[in-house]
């Protein structure tokens, strides 16, 4: 049992950082600026410009998949998870939006972008854009691992709850 539910707890981290890097790559063709995450932690990371495919860059892209795959669903599943009422997908939404917030206001600044990348050339677009990625990621991690997957979490029956799974 504690397999699966690690098996869920990584495919949930794994799924929705890739969804959230799909989000960013595509944003650029809805007009948005496009913030390139691994181009920004690589230089961080190395103090060397990143592009794409330059060792550099591949850190970068490295550290944003074990943080996504890693570290975020462990938070969620330990410490947030526990702490915030509500299904699991609306949690997961409510942890997109505080890992949105400490990234704009800790993480950016230290990528030279400002706290709520306020240095980039649009910073109201790149705000929206990143939010957007952050709360997808959230939903489709809460989604994925889902009430009965946490440790100790007692899934509250609800009406919904029973035609969701058919009965």
């Amino acid at each position: 049992m504690k397999e699966n539910k690690l098996r869920k707890t990584l495919a949930g981290g794994l799924v929705a950082t890739i969804v959230m890097t799909v989000i960013i790559y595509l944003a650029p063709l809805l007009g948005m600026p496009g913030v390139d995450l691994p181009s920004m932690l690589g230089k961080f990371l190395t103090g060397l410009q990143a592009r794409p495919y330059s060792a550099a860059w591949d850190l970068g892209l490295l550290v944003h998949f074990v943080l996504g795959v890693f570290v975020l669903p462990a938070l969620y599943v330990f410490l947030f998870y526990p702490r915030v009422p509500g299904k699991a997908r609306i949690k997961g939404l409510y942890f997109g939006l505080v890992v949105w917030v400490v990234s704009q206001i800790a993480v950016m600044p230290l990528m030279g972008t400002g706290v709520l990348s306020i240095y980039t050339r649009y910073p109201v677009l790149v705000l929206l854009e990143t939010l957007i990625a952050h709360i997808v990621y959230g939903v489709v991690l809460g989604s994925i691992i889902g009430e009965s997957m946490i440790p100790g979490a007692t899934p509250v029956e609800t009406s919904e709850t029973k035609e969701e799974i058919g009965i």
